[in-house]
C-alpha cells in the first residue's frame, strides 16, 4: 500500500487516496517425505541396517479434530432430592467431579459425577425461599446464585453436606449472575435491569450500582470494562462498567430475534435468539457491535448455551445442538438434538466428552460424546505422523514403529533400523517390503 504521509507532506497531496500493488509469491514447497535410501541389507542373526526419513516441507495444518461424531445418554432424568417435590434443574455449573444444580424451590444441590452413569447426591441446602435457582456460578468455596424472586445469594459449598448461605440480597426477579473473580458480581433482573454488587465480603453483599432502561434483562456476561446484557426484543446491550458506581449504556444491537442467554469468547458474543438459533456478534468495539453470523438450527428455542473451545452447545426445543464456531463467520452444525429431552431443557454445561443438561421438569441428563476427548472443536498441533511397518516380521523387523514430525523438527532426519530375523529355515535370500505411510487421522 502506498499512502501519503499527511503529517510530513505537501497539504495539496493529503486528500489523495491510497494505492496498492498486489505481490504474488509463488510457493516452491510441496508436501512429501524423503528416504535416505530405498534398499536395506541385513542377514539372519540380528544384523541391522538403517535409513532416515525427513519431511520435504514444514507442516502447518493440525491433524485430528476434536469434533464429536456421536452421542449417547448415560444418565436420564436424575432427580435424587427425594420428597422435595423437585424434578427440576434450572441453574447448573460443573467443577471437577461435582455438579452444582439449581433446584426449583429448594435452593441448590451438589452431585458427585465422578461416575457419570451413577451420580450421587452429596447434599442440598433445602432453602425455603420458594424461588428457583436460575443460575449458578461456582468460584472457589462459594456458589453465586440468582434465586429469581429472591435475589442474589452466596452459598458456602466447602462442605457439600452442609451448604450454608452466607448472605442474600433481595431483588424483584433476578434472572442471571456473572462472577469470575475480584470484588464485583453482575446480575440481571427482568424488572430492574443490571445490578453491580460488591462481593468482596461474602458475608455482606453490598449494592454498588443499578442501571435501568431495559425491557426484560435476562442474561449478562462480562469482558474487560463492559457488561453485555440481553434484553429480549431489544437485543444485546453493551454497558460500560469501568466505573462500578456509574454504569452507562455504550451500544445497543438488534439481534435476529429475542435475545436470551449470552456467553462471551474472545471478540464475540454468542447469543441464543429464541426460534432463530444463535447470533454471533462482533464485540471487538463494544460501542459499535455488529452481526458476524447467525445459524438457525432446527426447532431452536429457549434455554441457555455453553462454549467449550470452538464449540457452542445450544439448548433447543428438541435437545442440545453442537455448533462449530472455529470460524465465527461460518458456523456449522456438528450434531443436532443430543440428549433425551423429556420436557424443557433449561441449562447446559459441556465438560470434556460429557454434556450435562438441566431439565425443568425431569432432573439432570448426562450425555457422553464419542469421537473426541476434549470435544472442544480444536485441531491437534501441526504435525505429520508416519507409520513404519514390515511386510514380513519373520524375516525383518523395524524400529521405531512410527515417526512424528512437527514444525520444530520437520527438517531433522529420523532414523529407522531394520533388523534381520534368524528363522532357522534354509529359504534363501528373502526380500521384505518396508512401508512408510502417513497416518491421515493424526
Amino acid at each position: 500500500t502506498m499512502a501519503v504521509v499527511d503529517a510530513s507532506s505537501d497539504n495539496n497531496f493529503d486528500a489523495l487516496a491510497d494505492q496498492t500493488v498486489t505481490a504474488t509469491t509463488t510457493d516452491d514447497d510441496s508436501a512429501g517425505f524423503t528416504l535416505s535410501k530405498t534398499t536395506a541389507t541385513v542377514s539372519e542373526g540380528a544384523t541391522t541396517d538403517t535409513f532416515t526419513v525427513v519431511l520435504n516441507a514444514e507442516p502447518t495444518l493440525g491433524g485430528g479434530s476434536e469434533l464429536p461424531t456421536g452421542s449417547s445418554v448415560v444418565k436420564n432424568n436424575y432427580d435424587p432430592v427425594v420428597g422435595a417435590g423437585e424434578g427440576s434443574v434450572y441453574g447448573l455449573d460443573i467443577v471437577g467431579t461435582k455438579a452444582y444444580v439449581g433446584l426449583n424451590s429448594r435452593g441448590i444441590a451438589v452431585y458427585d459425577i465422578s461416575d457419570t452413569s451413577n451420580p450421587s447426591i452429596l447434599g442440598y441446602d433445602n432453602s425455603t425461599y420458594g424461588s428457583a435457582a436460575h443460575s449458578i456460578t461456582v468460584v472457589g468455596n462459594y456458589a453465586y446464585v440468582s434465586y429469581f424472586k429472591s435475589g442474589l445469594g452466596i452459598v458456602d459449598i466447602s462442605d457439600p453436606s452442609n451448604l450454608t448461605l452466607t448472605d442474600r440480597y433481595d431483588t424483584a426477579r433476578m434472572t442471571d449472575v456473572f462472577y469470575e473473580s475480584g470484588d464485583y458480581a453482575y446480575a440481571t433482573d427482568s424488572t430492574d435491569g443490571l445490578y453491580i454488587f460488591n462481593v468482596s465480603d461474602v458475608n455482606n453483599i453490598a449494592l454498588s450500582a443499578t442501571l435501568g432502561g431495559f425491557g426484560s434483562a435476562s442474561s449478562v456476561a462480562v469482558s474487560g470494562n463492559y457488561a453485555f446484557v440481553t434484553d429480549g426484543a431489544n437485543g444485546l446491550k453493551a454497558i460500560d462498567i469501568s466505573d462500578k458506581t456509574n454504569p452507562t449504556l455504550a451500544d445497543t444491537f438488534s439481534t435476529t430475534a429475542n435475545a436470551g442467554h449470552v456467553e462471551i469468547s474472545g471478540n464475540y458474543a454468542y447469543v441464543q435468539v429464541g426460534s432463530s438459533g444463535l447470533d454471533i456478534i462482533n464485540i471487538s468495539d463494544p460501542t459499535n457491535m455488529s452481526l458476524t453470523a447467525n445459524i438457525d438450527t432446527v426447532a431452536s428455542g429457549g434455554g441457555k448455551l455453553d462454549i467449550q473451545g470452538n464449540l457452542v452447545y445450544l439448548n433447543t426445543q428438541n435437545g442440545v445442538d453442537v455448533i462449530d464456531v472455529s470460524t465465527p463467520g461460518s458456523p456449522s452444525l456438528v450434531i443436532g438434538n443430543i440428549g433425551n429431552r423429556n420436557n424443557y431443557y433449561l441449562s447446559v454445561i459441556a465438560s470434556g466428552s460429557n454434556v450435562f443438561i438441566g431439565d425443568r421438569d425431569s432432573g439432570l441428563d448426562i450425555v457422553s460424546l464419542s469421537g473426541c476427548t476434549d470435544c472442544d472443536g480444536s485441531s491437534s498441533a501441526a504435525q505429520v505422523n508416519i507409520s513404519v511397518t514390515s511386510a514380513d516380521t519373520g524375516e525383518a523387523t523395524v524400529s521405531p514403529a512410527s515417526l512424528s514430525f512437527t514444525a520444530a523438527n520437520w527438517s531433522t532426519p529420523q532414523t529407522v533400523t531394520v533388523t534381520g530375523v534368524d528363522d532357522t529355515l534354509a529359504d534363501g535370500s528373502q526380500s521384505t517390503t518396508i512401508t512408510m505411510s502417513v497416518v491421515d487421522a493424526s
